[in-house]
């Protein structure tokens, strides 16, 4: 991380110890600034920093991308893009016989 810092101009850098995390302070165009070391996992703990830094610098977007959110692949074929026609329905007793009713 310190090797970031100096590739991007930073200078001054020392670890100074904070309440739970130690400190990286440095300057960097004329003013001090820090950033915690947090105790995270060795593989992705120095590429979220470095990360951080670049956000907090000014060097990298801030914020969520901005499109569509990820959605999961649809297995089904897609809904057409017209409606169907809707038609009545054939209504089944007509074509019963008719009953003939006697007179009580």
């Amino acid at each position: 991380m310190e090797d970031f810092l100096r590739s991007i101009g930073a200078t001054n850098i020392r670890d100074k110890p904070g309440g739970k995390h130690l400190r990286l302070v440095f300057e960097y165009d004329g003013v001090e600034r820090f950033h915690t070391i947090t105790d995270s996992d060795a593989i992705f703990g120095p590429k979220k920093a470095v990360a951080d830094l670049k956000r907090m610098l000014g060097l990298q977007a801030n914020g969520k991308r901005i499109g569509e959110r990820r959605c999961r692949r649809r297995r089904c074929p897609a809904a057409p893009a017209e409606c169907p026609v809707i038609t009545p329905l054939h209504d089944w007793r007509d074509d019963l016989p008719q009953l003939a009713r006697e007179p009580a």
